[in-house]
């Protein structure tokens, strides 16, 4: 139960929150990887980790490397009390930010650092080790990141924890490496970030960090289709990790879609299994799921017939992709364009059928779209 005063200080962050946000244009925010983190769901995600912690937590040590104006911290001091939080340290880049949350919190025992957080936790002074981390650090794609820190990044990384990083990586993929190198043995984390490092090559390093140095408790994937958390959550997974080696035998729980608290499709994923699997956004194999495999693995797939490639990364889908009608309108001339299927969550059969003129027949698809070029 959150205090009388910590509810009215969160309800003015959450008005400060959206003040903030309005500064700043949309592509300079998807620049600068910020997207802020709903209460309830900070409050979820606080609440599933006391539970899995149990009495491991009897003094919290909270850290969140990319605090934004305190809404992980906010959760924590509803969920675990004031009087559990022996020490609490937020660390933020950018100066907004970084003045909100001081003004909201230092009172309540929370300490701001303007800071570099990769900066921070490499240097001599680095803070106490903490033994629970919450965030929901940038998602800041790799173009965005410049050359020398990069290779700054890539470097820390490696001297620091021993694994190479892909130089395709977000800038979160190093947060989550050197905040765990940071806490102490035995603490918990839960993250909030793109899913996108389950499936691709440069989300190698990651995958390799939660089946061999931490156990990993759970993912609990977003369903691209629920607008209920906005756009920044589209993509988004929840990791909750211990660091500690995995246990003999252990199984991670895989959730998709509805709430931490009420997901609508689980399984529980052997950790070998895992560490053999490439996509991990597969799992759970549950019909809600719009990753699952549809096959069970006893027929040949579509790779052993044909020769499978993506397409070519524009890098501007919403140019390039449009509604067949829309391309109508415009008057683009048919020999430039080229029928493609959408999204599998518009698909309403498993069997596509073609039109006379190639694209995908109405009984297939809801939608109808090409690719100029």
């Amino acid at each position: 139960m959150i205090a009388r005063n910590e509810g009215s200080i969160e309800a003015r962050r959450q008005v400060i929150q959206t003040a903030l946000d309005a500064r700043k244009a949309p592509a300079e925010r998807n620049r600068l990887g910020q997207f802020a983190t709903p209460y309830t769901l900070a409050v979820d995600i606080a609440a599933y980790v006391q539970s899995v912690a149990g009495g491991n937590l009897q003094a919290v040590r909270f850290a969140d490397p990319a605090v934004g104006t305190g809404s992980f911290y906010s959760a924590v001091l509803a969920v675990f009390g004031r009087e559990r939080i022996e020490s609490a340290i937020g660390i933020e880049l950018d100066s907004d930010f970084c003045d909100a949350a001081q003004s909201l919190w230092s009172e309540s025992g929370l300490e701001v650092i303007r800071a570099d957080f990769t900066r921070v936790v490499a240097s001599a002074q680095r803070p106490t080790a903490p033994n629970l981390i919450l965030a929901n650090p940038p998602y800041v794609r790799h173009h965005h990141i410049n050359h020398e820190d990069k290779e700054r990044l890539q470097s820390l990384t490696r001297r620091t924890t021993g694994v190479k990083v892909h130089g395709l990586a977000g800038l979160y993929v190093y947060f989550v490496l050197l905040a765990t190198e940071w806490m102490t043995p035995g603490g918990y984390a839960a993250w909030l970030i793109p899913s996108e490092f389950m499936d691709v090559n440069y989300g190698a390093a990651l995958k390799e960090l939660l089946v061999e140095a931490v156990t990993l408790i759970r993912t609990h994937r977003f369903d691209p289709d629920d607008v209920q958390f906005g756009d920044a959550l589209v993509s988004s997974v929840v990791l909750v990790f211990r660091k500690a080696p995995p246990p003999v035998g252990h199984a991670v729980e895989f959730t998709f879609g509805g709430t931490i608290r009420e997901p609508h499709a689980c399984d529980r994923i052997p950790l070998e299994v895992l560490c053999d699997s490439r996509k991990w956004t597969v799992y759970p194999s549950h019909t809600r799921n719009d990753r699952r495999l549809s096959g069970n693995g006893d027929g040949p797939t579509l790779g052993d017939i044909f020769s499978i490639r993506r397409g070519i990364a524009t890098g501007n889908n919403k140019f390039f992709v449009l509604e067949r009608r829309e391309a109508e309108h415009y008057n683009l001339p048919k020999c430039y364009l080229r029928p493609i299927l959408p999204s599998p969550r518009f698909l309403k059969t498993t069997v596509i059928d073609a039109d006379d003129d190639g694209y995908p027949s109405r009984t297939s698809t809801l939608h109808h779209r090409s690719r100029s070029g």
